[in-house]
Order: C-alpha cells, then sequence, then structure tokens
C-alpha cells in the first residue's frame, strides 16, 4: 500500500489526463519527491498512478524512502540515471527546486527519453506566467551541492517552460492548483485537450504561493529560455 500524496491537485489532473489519452497502465519516472512526515508517507505526483498499478522510478538525492533511488540528478548523469528505465515514458515529472529546466531540455534534445506526459514544477515571477525567467545552470541554489544558497530564484516560469516544450513539439494542456506544475502532451494528443497551448486560459495563478525572483532571489541567478534556446 503506497501512502501519501502530490502535491497539490495533481493526481486529479493526471487521471483526466490518460483517461483522455487511453492509457490504464503505463511507465512513470519521476525526479524530485518529498518525505511528509516521520511514519514515511511521501509526497509525489506520481503514487496514485503507482496504486493503479503502474510500473515506474521515484529519484531524489536526499529523501530517504524504500521507494525512492536517491541520486543527485543533473544535467551531465541524467542520462546514465534514465539507464534504469524505458525509452518510452508515458509520464514524466521533476521537481528538484533548480536546474529542472535544463535537466528537461537535456532529456528533450539529446533525445534521452520519449515522453508522452511531462508534468514540470514552474516558479513563476510573483505570480507572473508570461515573463522569461530560468535559473541558469551554474547559479547556487540549495540543490547545488557545490554552491548551497536558499533563494527564492529556482526552476523557471511557466512561459519559458512553453517556449521550451513547443520547440520540441510539446503543448501545454493543465495547470495545478496555484499554478505550481504545469502538464505538456505530444502535440500529437493535444486534440485531446481544448485548451491545449492557451497560457492565459490554462495558467492558475499563485494564490497563496508566494515567489519572489526579484526580492528574494539574486538577479545575476536568472537569465531566460529564449536566450539558451539560442545557443
Amino acid at each position: 500500500m503506497y501512502i501519501g500524496k502530490s502535491q497539490t491537485n495533481e493526481e486529479i489532473i493526471i487521471n483526466e489526463i490518460f483517461k483522455k489519452l487511453n492509457i490504464k497502465k503505463g511507465k512513470f519516472f519521476e525526479i524530485g519527491v518529498n518525505n511528509l512526515n516521520i511514519d514515511g508517507t511521501i509526497e509525489c505526483n506520481s503514487l496514485n498512478l503507482m496504486k493503479q498499478g503502474w510500473d515506474g522510478n521515484l529519484i531524489d538525492a536526499f529523501y530517504k524512502h524504500p521507494l525512492v533511488v536517491n541520486k543527485y540528478v543533473t544535467v551531465d548523469n541524467v542520462k546514465e540515471i534514465a539507464e534504469i528505465t524505458n525509452y518510452d515514458i508515458d509520464f514524466f515529472s521533476i521537481d528538484i527546486d533548480s536546474y529542472d529546466w535544463h535537466i528537461v531540455y537535456e532529456i528533450l534534445s539529446k533525445k534521452i527519453l520519449d515522453v508522452k506526459v511531462f508534468c514540470v514544477e514552474t516558479n513563476n515571477y510573483n505570480g507572473n506566467c508570461y515573463l522569461d525567467r530560468v535559473l541558469k545552470l551554474d547559479a547556487p541554489c540549495l540543490y547545488n551541492m557545490e554552491k548551497p544558497i536558499k533563494s527564492d530564484a529556482f526552476g523557471a516560469t511557466t512561459y519559458s517552460y512553453n517556449l521550451l516544450m513547443e520547440k520540441f513539439g510539446y503543448k501545454l494542456i493543465a495547470s495545478s492548483k496555484n499554478g505550481i506544475n504545469a502538464f505538456f502532451v505530444k502535440s500529437e494528443f493535444s486534440k485531446y485537450f481544448p485548451l491545449s497551448g492557451d497560457i492565459e486560459n490554462i495558467y492558475l495563478d499563485s494564490n497563496n504561493v508566494k515567489n519572489y525572483w526579484n526580492t528574494k532571489g539574486n538577479p545575476a541567478f536568472m537569465t531566460t529560455a529564449e536566450q539558451l534556446l539560442k545557443d
């Protein structure tokens, strides 16, 4: 029995996505989970899929749990770590509060995995999903073991992810409660989701989750997806 929950309402969105795709049992790969309590319950977006008999892998650098593979994932080793799973992945989730965008870019640009559905944690600049903001790959953050620093400048905005995902043939289809996570599917499946690609109608603004890239995050840590995708 798997005990725990997703971060907000992700399991509801995930169930609806795979119902529309008619996938009853598939393969997941999740980077970044969390221990909620000392009783061993965990927070991850794939938990409900596991309860439904899905197979997959949970990866995290810090949290100890029998279901979790303890690995520190970077752009340099994500290909090696991904070798523990199949090439074809139905559901991929990432939430490591740091270089998430860059790891997704590495997976897509190097064709490390073939993913149907992505769930990515977004960090929307004071609730503004339309700004292009990405944490620099060499910026200090809590996840950087060589340069650990507490900062609210991490990850990337919904807009920055949208630029990345559209470049590689994916469409935005959903946003979780408070706009914490964004969901993308391969363009070939976007016909099942009427609002696909429409940030204005999909994004749910953060009501009680504040991400202060400017006031608490050093601007020197930031770059943009537009610039990164040009390089």
